[in-house]
């Protein structure tokens, strides 16, 4: 399987992740589901988002090395 983004612009996964404000971390990946979806994200960002491994994150960055290690 591919790594990283699923062909998907890291920059349009980001559009949607800059929702996330920093007293919502630590936060967990059904959480950031949620809110990415409150948010209007597409089901693309959505796919990518869903191949995040199962934990806590601390940052934007800590989800987009999430991402970076997610098969797809």
């Amino acid at each position: 399987m591919a790594r990283g983004m699923g062909g998907h612009s890291p920059s349009m996964v980001m559009h949607h992740l800059k929702g996330l404000k920093t007293d919502m971390f630590p936060i967990g990946k059904k959480d950031i589901l949620q809110q990415v979806q409150k948010n209007g994200a597409p089901k693309e960002v959505m796919d990518v988002l869903n191949g995040l491994p199962d934990k806590d994150y601390n940052s934007l960055p800590d989800i987009m090395k999430g991402i970076g290690s997610a098969e797809f």
